[in-house]
């Protein structure tokens, strides 16, 4: 089983399925339709999942993730996660904690670190 196995993904932000077959593949172009969605065209393509959680507000939120380890047409540069905490309130049963949630944004094509 894999990290996409049984969650929820929502492409384009606008239709919503489960995945439960396998993970989506790195493609090995950049996509160059003109109707194709902005994180499509990407050198790192990304594709976004539901985080829901009815005891947090908000309840809902996407997170992004890239089938790409590295950037298509290249294996010097990596496609590295952009991360944004949210503020966020989980409820529990004595009270409410405001909290800060690490939320996927984006995936941006930069250099390999060489350490």
């Amino acid at each position: 089983m894999n990290s996409y196995d049984g969650e929820k993904q929502m492409c384009n932000q606008s239709t919503t399925f489960e995945t439960n077959i396998l993970a989506p593949m790195c493609p090995t172009a950049v996509s160059t339709g003109q109707s194709d969605p902005i994180n499509k065209r990407a050198t790192c393509p990304r594709d976004f999942v539901v985080d829901h959680d009815p005891e947090r507000f908000p309840a809902t939120i996407l997170k992004a993730r890239s089938p790409c380890t590295t950037c298509i047409g290249t294996d010097v540069y990596e496609c590295n996660t952009i991360i944004k905490a949210l503020k966020a309130l989980k409820l529990f049963t004595v009270g409410v904690l405001n909290l800060l949630v690490r939320i996927a944004q984006a995936n941006q094509c930069a250099h390999a670190n060489l350490i």
